[in-house]
């Protein structure tokens, strides 16, 4: 059985300090984060080659603490957005973890079942220092044309080797200096060598841009008040959710879809999902999805979780900005393969198949 489950109940002790907050400063703090945000998003736009990101905005940026917990976001592709905080403690891990961390990397990570989507979504991450210590992380997750699968876009692969070159945490730029050996690689692996780079260069400027903007605010306002400051934001987001579940009616709420085909097999894919509400815990229980199926229609863990969380956010979070706050305690129990928790080497999602939807 897979459940993600989503608990807010009574509100846990006030560990971060943010009752100590100003409230005034905590809202500068925010509105700052998410102007930073933005500053990222629109330094892709303008800089990348590729109409899949500059028009079809298939790509997502945000900003995490040293904890790896979500600051702020800027609106783009909302499933990406759920699965970034999955792609850097992967990627972080992938190169050492933090203790390997140093001012100047950009780390690359594009393993799927770490991202959430097939090889061709690759996510960039840039540690932020301020004064030698960590205080987060910028992160931008996006489409690469081609990274060197069996086709330029692939909907009919059996596994995730036939996706693309999977780079699992490996650092593009080492304290600020150019790894020209991983450079190289992506460059011998893409059939669309010169958009790709742009991108990924693109995808470098955006990361730093934010990086900056990040290290700007927590000097501005200091670590320790800044902290403060981001756990009164949490607080506040947990309360939203909270207060949204309270006036929910307990029940089980439950919908049924069907996916065309597996872009294989050709038969449609039926699934269910069952929603369960009592007081203030909710499960989203995934156990009628199928087994997992040849085809590349599979979601790996970071995407099953992210889509509960998203769903959850879009519906309770009362048209405020996403935090940490809004997904808090957020997690999930997965039964292995499953179409929603392939294990390796299942082809990801990445088809497009349309489903028909009924509900109850």
């Amino acid at each position: 059985m897979t459940v993600v489950r989503t608990v807010f109940t009574a509100p846990e002790p006030d560990r971060g300090g943010g009752r100590e907050a100003d409230p005034v400063t905590t809202e500068i703090v925010r509105q700052g984060l998410n102007a930073a945000a933005d500053h990222m998003k629109r330094s892709l736009i303008r800089t990348a080659f590729s109409p899949i990101i500059y028009e079809a905005l298939d790509f997502a940026v945000a900003f995490y603490d040293e904890d790896m917990c979500m600051l702020a976001q800027a609106p783009t592709l909302p499933a990406f957005m759920g699965t970034l905080g999955f792609c850097v403690r992967a990627a972080v891990d992938g190169v050492g973890g933090p203790d390997a961390l140093a001012p100047g990397d950009v780390i690359l990570y594009n393993d799927p079942y770490g991202t959430g989507s097939h090889p061709q979504d690759a996510a960039m991450v840039v540690p932020v220092f301020h004064a030698e210590e960590l205080v987060g992380y910028a992160a931008i997750k996006a489409h690469w044309l081609d990274i060197g699968g069996k086709d330029p876009y692939c909907t009919d692969t059996l596994d995730v080797y036939q996706e693309g070159t999977i780079f699992p945490g490996v650092k593009l730029y080492d304290a600020g200096r150019l790894v020209t050996d991983v450079y190289r690689m992506i460059l011998a692996n893409s059939r669309m060598a010169d958009m790709v780079i742009g991108d990924i260069n693109a995808m470098v400027a955006g990361t730093r841009a934010g990086a900056e903007a990040l290290a700007a605010i927590v000097a501005r306002h200091g670590v320790e008040t800044f902290r403060r400051c981001v756990a009164r934001m949490y607080d506040h987001g947990e309360a939203l959710v909270r207060a949204w579940f309270s006036a929910l009616p307990d029940g089980v709420y439950t919908a049924a879809s069907v996916i065309d085909s597996d872009g294989v097999s050709g038969r449609p894919i039926p699934f269910g999902v069952a929603v369960r509400v009592a007081g203030s815990r909710v499960e989203v229980d995934l156990t009628d999805c199928p087994d997992q199926v040849p085809g590349p229609i599979n979601c790996p863990l970071p995407s099953t979780v992210a889509a509960a969380r998203l769903a959850i956010a879009f519906l309770a979070g009362a048209g405020s900005s996403p935090t940490r706050g809004t997904s808090a305690r957020s997690n999930c129990s997965p039964a292995r393969a499953r179409c929603s928790t392939p294990p390796g080497p299942r082809p990801a999602s990445c088809t497009a198949s349309r489903p028909t939807t009924r509900s109850s």
